[in-house]
């Protein structure tokens, strides 16, 4: 029966579901190989991951490893570890391994030991150098020297193991985890055995061993302090021999002190300027020496050499110059000039004694003018020249004149009330009124008649507390009292004629 046409167009093609079927197998296949590939790896991860890590203990040094192993042979054989004869392990080989615990294995060691000629081999691990001596059947006596490993032991040493196991412990070789033979590690011991001296010191005769190559070297190592002057016999670089007899004669000891320290020596010197000469010491023309160069040394003499050095220095001192004032006819009055004084040098000279450095005395030996001083000279004019001034009050004759400051006053200004009996009455007795000129007596003689310009003439009759210098106060009525008559200010004054006598002239104005 034929199928309706909506049926037979929607029935699958084979043709077609076989092709769709070609084109997508490879990426099915890959999925898949991907898939298992992701699984295996997962597997190995976990595997690797339950791994328990393992830690193994070879003569001291441990290597680890992470096992799935059960027993400690196991263990061992998986992290390529080879056993020798007399090897112990522990736990032993056929042991369960329980995870976190150590395996420790402790491999024999070969022992060499050499003494009086004869050697000795032994494989073993002995905890200390006696028990190896006893196991080679050695006996130590004293004095004798042990070297392991050619380490020197110290005689403390010998009873302790950790000192055996820490000269092994540098000497191990370092190795991978699987290396198929041991470390090399060996044990090898030497004695060396101490001979018998005979010290003779001081007429004490001491019998010492030792295993020195050198008299000297055995001398030190027995504790003799031997000096420079010390004589040995044999001598000091003499090889030792078994019963050998060493002599030591003594030079006298002292002690000296010079230069600033002090050591202990010994001489076979006579007397304290030879052992100088001995010791390189020279004395200075100054130096010297305690006790005195010709005294015999004896044991424990202290010798002491005293330094004496001397410096003279010199202080140099400034003599002062004098300031002087002489007149100079030469030049005029009110003029000057001055020639500078010049200090001049004392030189004053010490000598200081020193011992050791250290001062001892000082000795004034004198002073001298190294350069003489130059006095400082004012010289004034002593030449009045009479000059003549227009006024307004018509010309006048000065002989002097001289700037100052200028002020003004008046009777009603001074300290007495007006009706006191000295009210108004100036220094020398005169009633104070215009003409009436205040003045310093240093600077202007008193009755001086002169001329201020702007004030007119006046003439010096009083003086005044405040009147220092060159300073002049002027006088004017009280009738005048606010008038403004005068302004203070510099003025130039001449002082009139007729000329004083020169014991009256004040030459220089201060």
């Amino acid at each position: 029966m034929a199928l309706p046409l909506e049926r037979r167009q929607a029935a699958p093609n084979p043709l077609l579901q076989g092709i769709a079927i070609v084109r997508s197998w490879p990426w099915r296949l890959l999925a898949v190989l991907g898939g298992t590939f992701l699984l295996l790896a997962l597997a190995l991860w976990g595997y690797q991951a339950s791994a328990r890590p393992a830690a193994i203990l070879v003569d001291g040094t441990t290597y680890t490893l992470r096992t799935h192993q059960r027993l400690v042979g196991e263990v061992l054989e998986q992290a390529g570890l080879s056993l020798a004869p007399g090897d112990e392990v522990y736990p032993a080989l056929d042991a369960p391994w329980q995870p976190g615990q150590a395996i420790v294995i402790q491999r024999p060691l070969p022992v060499t030991v050499r003494a009086d000629g004869r050697q000795v081999q032994f494989y073993g691990r002995p905890r200390t150098l006696l028990e190896a001596l006893v196991h080679a059947g050695i006996e130590l006596h004293p004095r004798d020297d042990v070297y392991v490993n050619s380490a020197l032991m110290p005689e403390s040493a010998y009873a302790d193991e950790v000192a055996l196991h820490t000269i092994l412990a540098q000497q191990q070789a370092v190795r991978h985890l699987a290396a198929p033979s041991p470390p090399a590690q060996a044990l090898r011991i030497e004695v060396v055995r101490a001979m018998s001296l005979y010290v003779h010191d001081a007429g004490l005769e001491l019998e010492m061993r030792t295993t020195a190559d050198t008299v000297g070297a055995a001398l030190e190592e027995a504790g003799f302090l031997v000096y420079r002057s010390d004589r040995v016999f044999p001598k000091v670089d003499a090889p030792t021999q078994p019963a050998l007899h060493v002599y030591i004669s003594r030079a006298t000891p002292v002690s000296i002190t010079a230069d600033g320290r002090t050591y202990e020596t010994r001489t076979w010197t006579e007397t304290v300027a030879d052992l100088l000469r001995e010791e390189g010491l020279t004395l200075g023309p100054l130096d010297r020496v305690e006790p005195a160069g010709e005294t015999p040394l004896q044991a424990g003499t202290s010798l002491r050499v005293v330094r004496v050095t001397t410096l003279e220095p010199s202080e140099q001192i400034a003599i002062p110059y004098q300031e002087l004032q002489e007149p100079d006819p030469d030049m005029e009055l009110d003029q000057y000039r001055l020639r500078p004084g010049e200090e001049g040098l004392l030189e004053r000279v010490t000598r200081i004694r020193y011992e050791d450095g250290q001062e001892v005395a000082r000795e004034y030996l004198g002073e001298r003018v190294v350069r003489e001083p130059v006095d400082q000279v004012f010289y004034y004019g002593t030449r009045i020249v009479v000059r003549t001034l227009d006024t307004p009050h018509g010309p006048i004759e000065y002989w002097r004149r001289i700037r100052v400051w200028a002020t003004s006053y008046f009777p009603s200004t001074c300290d007495k009330e007006p009706g006191h009996p000295l009210y108004g009455i100036t220094y020398t007795g005169k009633r104070a009124t215009r003409g009436i000129i205040a003045v310093d007596p240093r600077v202007i003689r008193l009755h001086t008649r002169m001329y201020v310009p702007g004030y007119g003439f006046g003439q010096a009759e009083d003086i005044g507390g405040a009147i220092k210098g060159r300073h002049i106060d002027l006088c004017f009525d009280d009738a005048d009292w606010g008038k403004g008559l005068w302004s203070t200010r510099y003025v130039d004054i001449y002082l009139l004629t007729p000329i004083p006598p020169a014991s009256q002239i004040r030459w220089i104005v201060p």
